[in-house]
């Protein structure tokens, strides 16, 4: 012993002194290659927020230039006059409109325009380059904008009114004032401008190689992204591609909704890129800057190779070290695994007992459930057919007294009339037990119309606005499921009216075409924080529970204070 607890310390010493060394090495790596990925990635987030900054200035100064050529002609140009003068004689065909339309075309033709048409105050066009003259309904509702306001419109992307080809169209709108003085305009000037030829070229360029890099413009559709430009990776995207706005890692999504600068998701490919989002000022678009992942972390995988090397080899080195204390101390861990082993055929067995003491008493319950409903049966049909039957005969016969007696003994009429009202009061109470103990409808007309009345007496009773669907409309099952879907409404109805405090209870039933049968209980109540301690509590809701479990189906509860509660019951195919 004197000689070997020196060599076992000494093992032991040398394997700490590998571990940690192969630990500080590989973490060492670890962070030089961390470093580098931050560092690549920063310099191709500043390339990118460079790149959009840019086509941003370009796609404004481009904006910026349309609306002042657009207010020079709408306003302080000698075709705003002809065009005042135009109108103001009744805006009839012949030289002066022969020649607004000229003016049109060397306009079109000087700017690049795909169209120029003329609107009169009411959004009616009247003269174009492109016969006959007519404008969309996104046009006509910036016109409609323009004459209001006086301002310049630039329009969204959409597309031509033109029906043989539609094709995508920019429209800036300019107001046309008779004379320079005038505060109000008088029609309405519509540039068509093609974006394939005047504005795609300042966004899809690209300053330096690249194999993933793109730029584009999104603008959002409700709640869709829609793509206003031609994507490199994907053809005909434009008008084409809409993804939904609630995509959480897509980066045109995450620019639609408010974030702007370098973010990292997936593009419409699905593919991990990093990407620069900025939105274009006065315009709905947003400028998406992009670069696939893979392609700005290329440089790194020989590294990342070799450091994965060097760290394995360390690695393996220190575990070399461990086999002797592994070997040590495989005996006592296989010692512990049947300790293990044992403990768990135990558990197993005794969870078996528990769980076949379970169902014994699940089916004991269920025979217990079926003779106190068989029980609640009778007495409600005895008292229905036997006690109020003849109650209702006693108030015949006290009817029969009253109008012998009225007109001898005058002074015992008030009397006969308060036991007739007490004989009626206690009918109707006769009655209700009954209904309580077991409902006359869901014997005679079945659960849809039971649950019908059960709803609509609560309502009555409790001044609790409550609705009932039910789907198919049809719905039938038999004594067997329709009795405690009965009971289970009932109890959620009872629980609402002591505990919810709510002022709307929705009952639905609902069978899918696979036979599967869904109870939901829904109210606007107080709710409760925990689903469980509320179990425990309540003794309706273990009932409940265990009715849905004899039918071989499950009752979830779903509660939130001050938001109310939900009670979903899902019952099998039978």
């Amino acid at each position: 012993m004197p000689i070997l607890f020196p060599r076992l310390s000494a093992k032991s010493f040398i394997a700490v002194v590998f571990g940690v060394l192969a630990t500080a090495i590989a973490g060492v790596g670890y962070l030089a290659f961390d470093y580098q990925r931050q560092s690549i990635r920063h310099h191709a987030a500043e390339h990118l927020s460079v790149v959009a900054e840019l086509r941003a200035q370009q796609v404004t100064s481009w904006m910026s230039e349309r609306r002042a050529s657009a207010r020079m002609q709408g306003r302080h140009s000698f075709l705003a006059g002809e065009i005042g003068r135009w109108l103001k004689h009744g805006a009839v065909e012949g030289d002066a409109a022969a020649a607004i339309k000229s003016r049109f075309a060397s306009i079109a033709e000087s700017y690049g325009y795909r169209a120029v048409t003329l609107v009169d105050a009411e959004g009616y066009p009247l003269l174009s380059t492109h016969e006959p003259p007519e404008i969309n309904a996104v046009e006509y509702r910036a016109a409609a904008e323009v004459m209001r306001t006086g301002n310049i419109v630039i329009s969204d992307f959409h597309l031509s009114v033109n029906k043989d080809k539609r094709e995508p169209e920019i429209d800036i709108l300019a107001p046309v004032y008779a004379s320079p003085n005038d505060a109000s305009p008088v029609a309405v000037l519509v540039f068509d401008i093609d974006p394939e030829t005047s504005l795609h070229a300042l966004i899809e360029s690209w300053p330096i190689p690249s194999l993933s890099a793109e730029t584009l413009l999104v603008g959002r559709d409700e709640n869709r992204v829609r793509y206003l430009t031609d994507l490199r990776h994907q053809k005909d995207a434009q008008f084409n591609l809409q993804l939904p706005l609630d995509q959480p890692d897509l980066v045109e999504a995450m620019g639609l909704t408010g974030q702007q600068g370098v973010v990292t998701g997936v593009d419409y490919r699905g593919v991990k890129v990093l990407a620069f989002l900025r939105p274009i000022p006065d315009s709905p678009w947003l400028l998406v800057a992009k670069v696939d992942g893979a392609e700005i972390y290329a440089p790194l995988q020989i590294r990342a190779g070799i450091t994965a090397l060097v760290t394995a080899i360390l690695i393996l080195a220190a575990a070399l070290t461990t086999i002797a204390w592994a070997r040590a101390r495989r005996e006592s861990e296989e010692k512990l695994q049947r300790a293990n082993t044992e403990l768990e055929a135990r558990v197993k067995s005794r969870t078996a007992d528990l769980e076949r003491s379970r169902q014994e008493l699940q089916a004991l319950t269920a025979v217990q459930e079926s003779f106190q409903e068989e029980e609640r049966k009778r007495v409600a049909r005895e008292l229905h057919d036997e006690l109020a039957q003849k109650l209702t005969v006693l108030k015949l016969q006290i009817a029969s007294i009253t109008s012998v007696v009225s007109a001898r003994e005058p002074c015992l009429t008030q009397q006969i009339q308060e036991m007739n009202l007490l004989l009626t009061e206690t009918i109707t109470a006769v009655g209700q037990i009954a209904a309580n103990l077991r409902p006359v409808l869901l014997d005679q007309l079945g659960l849809v119309t039971a649950l019908h009345e059960l709803v609509e007496e609560f309502s009555e009773r409790t001044r609790i606005e409550c609705e009932f669907s039910v789907h198919p409309a049809d719905l039938s099952v038999d004594d067997g499921l329709a009795t405690p879907l009965y009971r289970m409404v009932q109890e959620s109805l009872t629980n609402v009216a002591r505990h919810a405090q709510a002022t709307e209870v929705i009952v639905s039933l609902y069978r899918d075409p696979a036979g599967k049968i869904t109870l939901d209980i829904n109210d606007n109540g107080k709710g409760f924080a925990s689903v469980d301690q509320s179990m425990r509590r309540s003794f309706g809701l273990i009932g409940m529970r265990e009715r849905a479990a004899m039918l071989g189906g499950e009752m979830k509860i779903h509660s939130q204070p001050g938001v109310g509660t939900s009670i979903e019951i899902v019952i099998p195919a039978r």
